[in-house]
């Protein structure tokens, strides 16, 4: 998925915008992809956190000709080992939703923003148009009902606009504002989408791993059946994220 992450990251950082030179906190780095987008875009020092080991040193491996501008560490993103106001701009990708509380994760990311300094974040639009997920879970959810408890959709309201302007005013922000970004996922054929779903960070594969063999091969099919292809058996899909970012004016 880190493909298509990426290109979503280069619009968001231009779309907050992120200072040149600027010191800026990515909160739940993953495998840096956001942090390397933020160097490349004129951050002046990037510092990565993530609560993953196997990720953060996957990180610090494909950043090693960067190590002056970047560094990644290890830590929980409820509870920031850093100190009060000291980043230009705190952001998170694709990572609000997956922390146990967000209120309390994105407090930390406004405890850590210097006053007038931007926090900003990024998450797929699940119920909609992160349109491998939705495809997916429609057809779990119409071979097998207890894919419904699953459902990225339905498990992740933070991932709506109101929900997350709402998070970003109760946690004390100013001039906060929302958007949308909007890439295409392309894929070969079916087996290189199927192949990728199965393999993604998600509930995807351990949700069909559970299933037995006629409810696997229900999924899959109906699945497919719900793709646009092209002439050339190409297939294309929809990966819609929604933004959000304010501003720090107070301490």
């Amino acid at each position: 998925m880190g493909k298509w992450s990426e290109m979503i990251a280069r619009d968001f950082v231009k779309w907050v915008p992120v200072p040149r030179g600027s010191a800026v906190l990515d909160v739940g780095c993953g495998t840096g992809a956001l942090s390397r987008v933020l160097l490349g875009h004129g951050a002046g020092q990037v510092t990565g956190v993530d609560p993953s080991p196997s990720f953060v040193e996957y990180a610090r491996a494909r950043s090693q000709g960067d190590a002056r501008k970047v560094s990644f560490q290890t830590g929980d993103t409820m509870s920031l080992a850093l100190p009060d106001a000291s980043f230009d701009a705190v952001v998170s990708g694709l990572v609000l939703n997956f922390i146990p509380d967000p209120a309390k994760g994105l407090h930390e990311m406004v405890r850590v923003a210097r006053v007038g300094g931007v926090v900003a974040a990024y998450v797929w639009d699940y119920q909609e148009k992160m349109e491998l997920s939705r495809r997916f879970w429609d057809a779990a959810k119409s071979v097998d009902a207890s894919a419904e408890a699953h459902d990225e959709g339905r498990r992740f309201v933070v991932c709506r606009p109101e929900s997350l302007r709402a998070l970003f005013l109760k946690a004390g922000l100013e001039d906060v504002a929302s958007g949308s970004l909007e890439t295409e996922m392309e894929f070969n054929d079916f087996n290189e989408c199927w192949s990728l779903l199965l393999k993604a960070q998600g509930p995807f594969a351990a949700f069909f791993a559970k299933l037995d063999d006629r409810k696997r091969e229900l999924v899959r099919s109906r699945f497919q059946r719900s793709l646009r292809t092209d002439n050339n058996g190409r297939i294309r899909m929809n990966a819609r994220a929604w933004t959000v970012r304010g501003t720090r004016l107070l301490l």
